[in-house]
């Protein structure tokens, strides 16, 4: 457990809303106004989806390079082998096993608009575990959507 909190501080220190905030929200303007351009709202869930099923794949498989192939440049330091394994592999596949299937929820959903940053949630059914939360975040880099984080919380845990 003490891994997954120092794994998070990681995360939450890593996020564009501290040091050069301001700047970040000046680029995330830019590329906001990028990605309506390139990336009609049926095609962006279409790349989200592809990117969300390859990296469930990859979790099934324990393949730590491909789960993090889509994973946000700013996230690298902590895309590691060693990270999936103390997170996906000690907690979540031990805790849940093997992905089964998934179903958006829209309700909790945010993507587009004029926000450089997403959240897909999912309901979803594992090995060990059914009614199972994924939520995964994102974030615009360029003019794609890129990984940041993916979560996998039990419903009684909500």
């Amino acid at each position: 457990m003490l891994s997954l909190l120092r794994l998070m501080m990681i995360v939450l220190c890593l996020s564009p809303m501290g040091v050069g905030a301001e700047e970040s929200e000046a680029s995330a303007s830019a590329d906001v106004a990028q990605v309506e351009e390139v990336q009609p709202v049926s095609d962006l869930n279409t790349q989200v989806e592809t990117m969300v099923s390859n990296l469930l794949k990859a979790y099934n498989d324990q393949d730590s390079g491909a789960f993090y192939k889509d994973f946000a440049e700013s996230m690298a330091s902590i895309s590691t082998p060693e990270a999936f394994k103390a997170l996906y592999t000690d907690i979540y596949m031990e805790t849940f096993g093997a992905f089964v299937s998934k179903e958006l929820n829209q309700e909790e959903t945010v993507m587009g608009g004029e926000n450089p940053v997403g959240l897909m949630v999912y309901k979803a059914n594992f090995e060990k575990a059914s009614d199972v939360k994924i939520s995964v975040n994102l974030i615009l880099e360029g003019s794609s959507w890129k990984l940041m984080q993916v979560q996998f919380t039990a419903a009684a845990q909500e």
